[in-house]
């Protein structure tokens, strides 16, 4: 016989693969986990901007272009308020000729943890 060696590993080698695996594998469901919580959190956001801009898109459209401010919500729970107010286009004189007015339209849609989206818009509507 060459070695008196037994073949085969150490409890301790065991061991400290077992633990160098278990971090690994630790480190990498981190990874997962934070990835799936950003991705939700994407997706909320994505949603909240689908929302806000159909909102922006039915004032004028299904609801009239006055000052003021209106609210509502959603089936998924995310809610909305929007604010309407004249937009001073200029101070010169030729703007009162204008056959418009011109409106800021600022919708903001609200979800989970006090999380909230703002766009903002300017619109036209014939002076009547």
């Amino acid at each position: 016989m060459r070695g008196s060696r037994p073949l085969g590993f150490t409890l301790l080698e065991v061991l400290v693969a077992l633990a160098i695996l278990g971090a690994a594998l630790g480190a990498l469901l981190q990874a997962f986990t934070g990835g799936f919580h950003r991705l939700s959190v994407l997706e909320d956001y994505s949603t909240a901007v689908t929302h806000a801009r159909s909102e922006l898109d039915r004032l004028g459209a299904e609801l009239p272009l006055a000052e003021g401010q209106y609210s509502g919500s959603f089936t998924d729970g995310m809610t909305w308020t929007a604010q309407l107010r004249r937009y001073d286009v200029g101070s010169s004189g030729k703007n009162a000729a204008l056959a418009v007015i011109t409106f800021e339209i600022t919708v903001t849609v609200f979800w989970r943890e006090h999380r909230a989206l703002t766009l903002s818009s300017l619109r036209l509507a014939s002076q009547a």
